[in-house]
């Protein structure tokens, strides 16, 4: 079993910005803990946003939850840089914890930001599938036997 989220950095979050204070009613934040993995992409359905920070959430969850049409806000990290294009397949904010509250509500209160960031998430997920990713093998693999 893996945790979900970022906990522990939501936590540290609500010490300085406590969750009851915030607009939107962002006291309606879960932190399941671990869970199975069928469990996970549940909750990835369920949810209205995915928050990745760098230390905690690296490519390939956040390509999970692109793949599930969830808007994702980060904190680009090594493991999503070239994954992450702002505005368009994400909204990304630099390391500051006021600068990522921003992000989570404009995602949170904008319905046509987190349409464009669905789709493009969606887009983004589909060039790393299974079968994009077999035939970027086959294409190597051909151009390696050219040589």
């Amino acid at each position: 079993m893996e945790s979900i989220g970022i906990r522990d950095e939501l936590l540290r979050l609500e010490v300085r910005v406590p969750i009851h204070v915030l607009p939107l009613g962002l006291d309606l934040v879960a932190f399941p803990g671990p869970q199975e993995r069928a469990r996970q992409l549940d909750y990835l359905r369920q949810a209205d946003l995915f928050l990745a920070l760098p230390r905690a959430d690296g490519g390939l969850r956040v390509l999970e939850a692109m793949a599930t049409g969830l808007p994702v806000v980060a904190v680009p990290g090594p493991g999503t840089k070239g994954l992450l294009r702002d505005g368009e397949n994400a909204l990304c904010a630099p390391e500051d914890e006021l600068a990522f509250a921003e992000r989570v509500l404009a995602g949170l209160e904008d319905g046509e930001l987190r349409a464009r960031l669905k789709e493009g998430g969606l887009a983004e997920a589909r060039t790393h599938s299974l079968q994009a990713s077999a035939r970027k093998l086959v294409r190597l693999f051909g151009e390696l036997g050219s040589c």
